[in-house]
């Protein structure tokens, strides 16, 4: 049954939620998302306001290049036609002499293109709620988990997400709940169980390596409740709070082997190159301390405001998804570098650019 939803423009403001380590974000424009090579599509109004105002002569003279930024795609997303040039991978308005986008800094945020606006945010419409999490491709918001001092918790008003912000993302608020397993649906009080359970649990875990096994058992646990048990969230939330047996949900999937064919697999056709790393040996997950603890908030965000807890056929897609981020995490590290942190930032940045 369709639920009304809180609408995200100017009438109505949504409540927001990010993670603690997310809720101060702000760009530093570090300039990868202007500098990968990527498509940038332009929405149609957008392009033509944008058209019109770099017309304007005395404009053009602070521009980087000419204001003829625009190439029709072949096929372009709905409501789009162009997307901005590059010189090379660099966008077209990157203004490195200043490291600034020259659209926003002469006319402004709202004069930007969609993906321009909302990268790095990952966000979920729901009924009630709309979460953002970060894509950490984002030099700033890999940099964020590694701060030493933030706590692991739900941001209720997060300073860097005003909920007058035109979000979009996954819209699930005309949806029903995500699945608990197959038949059965989660609820979305479930939902919020989920996630302050598997934060408790990352935040615990003696190391993110035994905070993903640790997660598949709180899964396998939350997996075993019946019709005519306590409430689904209660036994959720008891779940994740209590140790105890239960069986693996992750352990059919099989990285053996590793990951490469796996990831290699994934890389849409017709999308930027990607190539794994070589490696000259195996990379070893950092021990318990500062870098650990980074990886455990990385976890953490690919589980909160998750898409694939939307998409999956149940909580047990959940928990192979988190063995898999660790996965990669491992996979992509440089295995080169003196400095642990450096190295697994990078890691984190990698692994974002594959997996997202």
């Amino acid at each position: 049954m369709d639920r009304p939803g809180p609408e995200t423009g100017s009438r109505s403001r949504p409540r927001v939620e990010a993670l603690s380590w997310h809720a101060d974000y702000r760009c530093e424009n570090t300039g990868v998302c202007c500098e990968s090579g990527w498509d940038i599509a332009v929405e149609a109004p957008t392009e033509a306001a944008l058209r019109e105002r770099l017309a304007d002569k005395s404009v053009v003279s602070r521009l980087p290049r000419s204001p003829d930024g625009f190439r029709v795609l072949q096929d372009p997303p709905s409501g789009c036609q162009s997307a901005f040039r590059t010189d090379g991978a660099v966008c077209w308005f990157r203004d490195r002499r200043d490291s600034r986008c020259a659209i926003h800094r002469e006319f402004g945020e709202e004069a930007l293109p969609s993906a321009c606006r909302h990268f790095p945010r990952i966000c979920v419409l729901e009924p009630e709620r709309v979460t953002v999490s970060l894509s950490h491709y984002c030099p700033t918001a890999a940099g964020l988990l590694f701060r030493p001092s933030t706590r692991f918790a739900v941001a209720p008003r997060p300073a860097a997400f005003d909920p007058s912000w035109p979000f979009e993302g996954l819209d699930a608020r005309r949806s029903h709940s995500p699945l608990l397993r197959a038949g059965v649906l989660l609820g979305w009080d479930g939902l919020r169980s989920l996630e302050t359970g598997g934060l408790d649990l990352l935040a615990r875990a003696p190391t993110a390596a035994q905070g993903v096994d640790m997660f598949a058992a709180a899964i396998g646990r939350c997996l075993d409740w019946r019709p005519g048990d306590v409430p689904l969230a209660d036994w959720v939330r008891e779940a994740f709070a209590r140790g105890g047996p239960s069986h693996a949900v992750s352990a059919d999937l099989d990285l053996s082997k590793g990951v490469d064919d796996l990831l290699l697999a994934s890389v849409a056709q017709g999308g930027p190159r990607l190539d794994l790393p070589s490696r000259s040996g195996e990379v070893r997950l950092p021990d318990p301390g500062a870098e650990d603890l980074a990886l455990r908030r990385y976890l953490a965000s690919k589980l909160f405001g998750a898409w694939i807890t939307h998409q999956g056929a149940g909580l047990a897609t959940l928990a192979r998804y988190l063995r898999l981020c660790l996965a990669t995490l491992k996979r992509v590290a440089p295995d080169d570098a003196d400095d642990e942190r450096a190295r697994w930032i990078e890691a984190v940045r990698l692994s974002d650019l594959w997996l997202v």
